[in-house]
């Protein structure tokens, strides 16, 4: 399974020391490899599907799992 690299995008790490990546390969539903554009062309081998995103920016998901227990009671 060769997988989908995202590419031509500010994708946000929340990693400090590389706060930012260039490209993000997913393979499914995981994110197999975040970093720059060649090497993850080269994990996601040569039947990869390429998606440019023109330059858009790409950030974490916010999950707000929580809820409210005495509105449930």
């Amino acid at each position: 399974m060769s997988g989908t690299v995202y590419e031509n995008a500010r994708i946000h790490t929340l990693d400090p020391d590389r706060p930012y990546a260039e490209a993000m390969l997913v393979r499914g539903e995981r994110i197999v490899a975040v970093g720059d554009l060649a090497d993850c062309r080269d994990r996601a081998g040569g039947g990869a599907r390429r998606v440019d995103l023109g330059g858009m920016a790409v950030l974490p998901g916010l999950i707000d799992s929580h809820i409210h227990a005495a509105s449930y009671v």
